[in-house]
């Protein structure tokens, strides 16, 4: 029994390897997804495409901003007639206090985004009111084509800014943000189900080799280090013995078996922790997901650093000053 406990346990270390392959691999996605999804690039999309959606009303409002004023009262007459005894040209809707603006209206779209603050310094000279919308958009998509490179050193590793699967003579293209999510979305499950297993096995064999009286029962796994007092077998050998050693001895085997076992299982859980929170944050603040997902994103976060947590601390409390004697 004991025996096959163990043997579950180091098939689901060798399975953790892998796992935390996968783990690195969705931390690499998600910091290529945020490093070319920077906040001044998505205001850029977001701004483009609010000019996009409202361009119909943009181009009325700036077709009858350009067009001239008719003067209705006889002060509205004389101000015309005095412009055009001056030389200058009619007036224009845009410059009645009451009319439609296009420059305000601009203005306006631009303030809606939550993020409009960081394109501030981006649009000088590119958004203004003398340019059509349709020109306008084009200048903005110049400017977001010259703003997002094709390229960029993430980690260490040289990647594009769109990822290339060929299947035949077909080229499909696609960013890493949807790979970044839907393997975060794929490995909460599969680091609950492992981590559990891991917990679950674990504490059950170390119940056992609590219970146990010889340690050569236990599966010789990298985690079954126990301390094992060889004063007999020193004694068997004619070898002197003294009583305040073996007591420090087993004192000192005790602390560091236990230290050994605490450090391996945090060297083990640890990478998942790190790995899927900060996948976790990352993704949510590129996202702007809703409060509803934030909840329960962080809900299954906090339940997972607890099965990391007593992983680690069932390894010093269960075998507590538990000692085999050789």
């Amino acid at each position: 029994m004991l025996f096959t406990i163990g043997l579950r346990i180091e098939r689901l270390l060798y399975l953790g390897f892998f796992l935390l392959l996968v783990c690195a691999l969705q931390v690499y996605l998600t910091t290529v997804a945020v490093h070319f999804g920077a906040k001044e690039t998505r205001a850029l999309e977001s701004l483009i495409e609010v000019l996009e959606k409202n361009a119909p009303g943009l181009q009325d409002l700036y077709e009858t901003g350009k067009a001239p004023s008719i003067p209705n009262s006889e002060k509205e007459q004389r101000v015309e007639a005095m412009r055009k005894s001056l030389g200058l040209e009619p007036a224009r809707k845009s410059n009645i206090p009451d009319a439609p603006n296009y420059a305000s209206k601009l203005q306006d779209l631009l303030m809606s985004l939550p993020d409009w603050s960081s394109l501030k310094g981006q649009l000088d000279g590119v958004l203004t009111s003398d340019k059509d919308p349709k020109t306008l958009i084009a200048a903005l998509k110049e400017l977001q084509k010259s703003e997002t490179p094709e390229k960029g050193t993430v980690l260490g590793i040289e990647t594009p800014r769109q990822l290339t699967l060929q299947y035949g003579s077909a080229d499909f293209r696609f960013s890493a943000l949807p790979l970044a999510i839907g393997l975060l979305v794929a490995l909460y499950p599969l680091v609950f189900v492992w981590l559990g297993s891991f917990y679950i096995t674990r504490q059950r064999e170390l119940v056992a080799i609590r219970r146990a009286r010889d340690y050569k029962d236990a599966f010789p796994h990298i985690l079954n280090f126990v301390a094992v007092d060889s004063s007999n077998f020193q004694k068997s050998m004619g070898l002197p013995v003294r009583r305040k050693e073996v007591r420090f001895n087993l004192l000192l085997a005790r602390l560091a078996t236990t230290l050994i076992r605490c450090i391996f299982v945090l060297i083990t859980v640890t990478p998942f922790v790190v790995g899927i929170g900060y996948s976790s944050l990352q993704l949510s603040s590129l996202l702007n997901l809703p409060a509803f997902v934030e909840i329960v994103t962080a809900v299954a976060f906090f339940i997972l650093t607890s099965l990391a947590f007593i992983s680690v601390a069932q390894e010093a409390i269960t075998l507590h000053g538990k000692t085999f004697y050789e």
